[in-house]
């Protein structure tokens, strides 16, 4: 029976690797994806949940595979943080074509270095860029975000220029009392909600978008490229409370 029992641990192990593997194998990404990108978010699972009018955790996965070198710019990672904002943790792996694993980076990988002024004096930027062994391979990247005090709500930014999307998820929770509001830029896209008398979820999915083809000299990427701006209805920073809900 012990035997028969480490047969079947062993067999989900592998099966759930190699699906994994799979998944992000640059082989299986569909045909109409590959046309005119650089890159291709495989996907990306955002959840950006308000516990109070200046509580917030972000959560962000996502896996890009880059094609060629022009889509060298997915190959990175920098997030500006301070006293409002902190990087709790993070946790990047880079993958070959198949989906395997060749090197894993932690937080304590990243550099950093301080910016900001005026208002902001104490900000800091992580920061790291990734030599790419080879071409076709991609980037798993997951962290996590803490704000203690909140003026702004990130936005969801859909796709970059000469990228497709797999599969993109963005989930934003807020309690009722306080809810949030949006505006698509680009977009059609609308997003589905629930609540359970406490809390309103709302959720924006996309699946198999093509990239859009690049058109040279053409309007800046924030006036061509879909997104949703996300904002609060009350706010507050730094002990000062604000009502932008009219």
């Amino acid at each position: 029976m012990k035997i028969i029992t480490h047969f079947i641990l062993l067999f989900f192990m592998f099966h759930c690797c190699y699906a994994q593997n799979i998944v992000y194998d640059a082989s299986s990404i569909p045909a109409p994806l590959k046309k005119n990108v650089y890159s291709v978010k495989r996907e990306e699972r955002i959840n950006f949940d308000v516990k109070a009018i200046n509580k917030a955790s972000y959560k962000v996965h996502k896996v890009i595979t880059v094609l060629n070198e022009n889509g060298k710019d997915e190959l990175e990672f920098h997030e500006f943080t301070n006293k409002f904002v902190s990087l709790e943790s993070i946790q990047i792996q880079l993958l070959n074509a198949r989906g395997a694993v060749i090197r894993k980076y932690k937080k304590s990988d990243l550099m950093m270095q301080t910016s900001g002024e005026g208002l902001v004096p104490d900000g800091k930027v992580f920061y790291i860029e990734f030599p790419a062994p080879a071409y076709l391979m991609s980037i798993q990247i997951d962290y996590e975000l803490k704000f203690n005090g909140l003026l702004n709500y990130p936005s969801y930014q859909v796709q970059m220029p000469e990228q497709s999307v797999e599969n993109s998820v963005y989930t934003a929770t807020v309690p009722i009392d306080l809810d949030l509001r949006f505006k698509g830029i680009n977009t059609v896209i609308h997003p589905t909600t629930t609540d359970d008398g406490k809390i309103k979820t709302y959720t924006w999915a996309i699946k198999n978008l093509p990239a859009l083809e690049y058109e040279a000299g053409a309007v800046s990427y924030a006036n061509r490229y879909p997104h949703i701006l996300i904002s609060p209805n009350k706010f507050e920073l730094d002990n000062y409370e604000g009502d932008m809900s009219t």
